[in-house]
């Protein structure tokens, strides 16, 4: 697992990330990228060895989770606890 917080020199990871795994509307990078909940958030991906990732947003003090893992849904909850 690899944490990439430079998420614009790696747009077209993430991209192809979504494009292969995507399957619910926040699975869209332009949205992610602009969605911290304050000005603390920084967008994140967590990019796994296996392709698959997660979209994050890392605070001061904690990390919030963007949304579904992906990757296929019967490894979701794998990713989450890896993560």
């Amino acid at each position: 697992m690899r944490i990439i917080e430079d998420i614009k020199s790696e747009r077209d990871r993430i991209k192809a990330c979504i494009d292969k795994y995507g399957h619910t509307s926040d699975h869209n990078s332009d949205w992610f990228s602009v969605s911290a909940n304050d000005e603390t958030g920084k967008p994140a991906f967590i990019d796994f060895e296996d392709g698959s990732g997660l979209l994050a947003h890392k605070y001061p003090a904690e990390w919030s989770i963007w949304s579904d893992p992906l990757c296929g849904t019967e490894l979701a909850a794998d990713k989450i606890m890896e993560f």
